[in-house]
């Protein structure tokens, strides 16, 4: 027998939100290759970029992804964390 459904509710996921440092953006093309590199990233879901105080605002799942997998893509993008 089973327990009893809920109407509406197919899956609960859990995630975060990090938010990084990105150094080196000097423009909206850097930017756009900041957010590419991280929304390539597994687990991630939604990427905001403020190209003026260099903040990458990133929600993931942190089963699949941590901080450090992040830093990686920004660094393989050619960009700083920090």
């Amino acid at each position: 027998m089973q327990g009893p459904s809920l109407p509406g509710i197919k899956e609960f996921r859990l995630s975060t939100q990090t938010i990084l440092k990105v150094t080196g953006m000097k423009c909206s093309g850097c930017s756009a290759n900041v957010e590419r590199a991280l929304k390539a990233v597994t687990g991630v879901s939604s990427v905001k970029i403020e190209l003026k105080s260099g903040q990458a605002w990133v929600e993931h799942d942190p089963a699949k992804a941590n901080e450090k997998d992040l830093a990686n893509a920004i660094k393989k993008a050619g960009y700083g964390v920090g």
